[in-house]
């Protein structure tokens, strides 16, 4: 027997959404949405989509993604800063500067309620 996506109760055929739910999730398509609303959950998840997708951990991918771009950034904002400034970086120190700094963003990422 197929169970509902939503409340996991059983459905007589093979649907998805018993209609209760089905009810519920799109009761409020015609309702105009406020531009807070739009900004704060574009998707338009419920509230219990949104906690699971908050207690989701980031894929791998994605913390290598996080990584390399927030290394990358530090790295070239560094590297054109010391060269405007009194004391001018290596690349080396740029890099040894830019690891921590992408290692504590994947770290607040992570840790963030997405």
């Amino acid at each position: 027997m197929p169970h509902c996506s939503y409340c996991g109760c059983e459905l007589p055929a093979l649907t998805e959404i018993c209609h209760k739910c089905f009810d519920a999730r799109y009761a409020d398509i015609d309702r105009p949405k406020s531009f807070l609303e739009i900004m704060t959950n574009p998707k338009g998840l419920t509230a219990e989509e949104m906690r699971k997708v908050r207690e989701a951990p980031l894929p791998l991918r994605r913390k290598i993604l996080i990584f390399l771009s927030a290394f990358a950034l530090f790295f070239l904002f560094l590297l054109v800063r010391s060269r405007f400034s009194y004391y001018p970086l290596t690349p080396k120190t740029c890099a040894l500067l830019s690891f921590p700094s992408a290692l504590i963003v994947v770290y607040v990422e992570s840790r963030s309620l997405r």
